[in-house]
């Protein structure tokens, strides 16, 4: 493991900017890594389509997103998209699609400075209402860091794959007991 104060020498030497067409390519290591982390986290099924899209979603034409760069490498990045929110399209929002930095680089200030830098583009586009997210079970770190920042807690959400015909959609355990289903 890194000291701090070389974490933080290693982490002056890496440019925060937004991200350019093109580099889709040069991201697609650490776009897969994080991809990795997060499928394996949620238990589903690693689809080479979903590297694609995230891949896209870093210069795609709604999308707002910097990248971290060391020597031409890029080492981290903060993905996310600026819309209308869909409660009141007055109001210019960004929604975090993803945020990873490579982990030998996690105990620097990296996922920082793509953090200021993200905001900084957000209000120069005229952003109003910012939603980030930590996964079920994410670094806590990441959670006290959004509170710190004046973020509040305000959903949870739940994931659920839908299989062709499910009997128990909409029925509480004990009512599939009930009705003799059972309760997997």
């Amino acid at each position: 493991m890194i000291g701090c104060g070389a974490a933080l020498a290693i982490a002056k030497m890496v440019l925060i900017r937004r991200a350019i067409p093109g580099d889709e390519e040069k991201a697609l290591p650490a776009i897969l890594e994080f991809y990795t982390e997060y499928v394996e986290h949620l238990k589903i099924p690693f689809c080479s389509d979903g590297v694609k899209a995230l891949s896209k979603a870093l210069t795609g034409p709604q999308s707002l997103s910097v990248v971290a760069e060391q020597n031409g490498v890029i080492i981290g990045f903060l993905a996310g998209v600026v819309l209308p929110w869909y409660i009141n399209p007055e109001i210019i929002a960004f929604e975090e699609a993803a945020w990873f930095v490579e982990k030998i680089h996690r105990d620097s200030s990296i996922g920082a400075r793509l953090y200021r830098e993200s905001m900084k583009l957000c209000r120069e586009a005229g952003v109003k209402l910012v939603f980030c997210g930590v996964y079920s079970g994410g670094p806590e770190a990441l959670k006290m860091f959004y509170e710190r920042n004046g973020y509040r807690e305000v959903e949870t959400r739940w994931l659920k794959f839908l299989q062709p015909e499910d009997p128990h959609d909409g029925q509480s355990p004990e009512t599939r007991s009930i009705n003799g289903a059972s309760t997997c």
